[in-house]
């Protein structure tokens, strides 16, 4: 485990130095409990996660399913390796739960997926990207009345090793702003600190 702070540079104002982390990628385990606490929360039937990696979130997205008596987990990742590790990691550590581990970009995936929508989704792939697969996701009502959506890497202040600001941060913004007045999206949080998370809920009652 490693301290936040010590893995990516911040300013004082994201309070880093009090986030855990279990590498330079991987989401803060701060972030990863409320995540899990959203799902068991929100009771999704169906997630998607984009960005697998290691698969730390992944598996505390199976242990919430398997803690609720049901919930099926789609995860993407272009990276076959990830994908493969993560999927032989879930079967060791939550073998009961109900988990596609995905191999393609999540734009094209989201394309064509065609099947039920989505109650929960966490989005992790590249920062611009997200916004995008937001904006799809939306587009194609693969997001009903009352869905759950957390975006990582969202902290406005983020800034690159050299201490000027993260152009991909900045992007983000651009394009989920967009996004957002588009698709009219009011029930929004912001987390700034650390690495930043948002918490949507798309409108309407469910």
């Amino acid at each position: 485990m490693h301290r936040e702070s010590s893995v990516h540079p911040h300013v004082p104002f994201e309070r880093a130095d009090l986030f855990a982390t279990s590498n330079g990628e991987a989401t803060e385990h701060e972030y990863i409990r409320l995540i899990r606490a959203m799902v068991r929360a929100t009771k999704p039937a169906r997630l998607l996660e984009t960005g697998t990696f290691r698969g730390d979130t992944t598996i505390e997205l199976a242990r919430a399913t398997v803690a609720n008596g049901f919930g099926h987990i789609v995860t993407l990742d272009v990276d076959q390796d990830h994908s493969q590790r993560a999927c032989e990691m879930l079967a060791r550590e939550v073998p009961h739960a109900s988990v596609e581990c995905i191999t393609r970009h999540s734009m094209d995936y989201l394309r064509d997926h065609t099947t039920q929508p989505f109650q929960f989704a966490f989005l992790d792939s590249l920062i611009p990207t997200r916004a995008e697969e937001l904006g799809l996701l939306l587009d194609r009502n693969l997001l009903p009345p009352g869905a759950i959506v957390m975006i990582h890497d969202t902290s406005r202040m983020r800034v690159r090793n050299d201490g000027t600001p993260d152009p991909d941060t900045s992007d983000f913004w651009t394009r989920f702003v967009a996004v957002r007045r588009r698709h009219q999206l009011t029930r929004v949080i912001e987390l700034p600190l650390s690495r930043g998370m948002l918490m949507i809920q798309v409108g309407g009652c469910p």
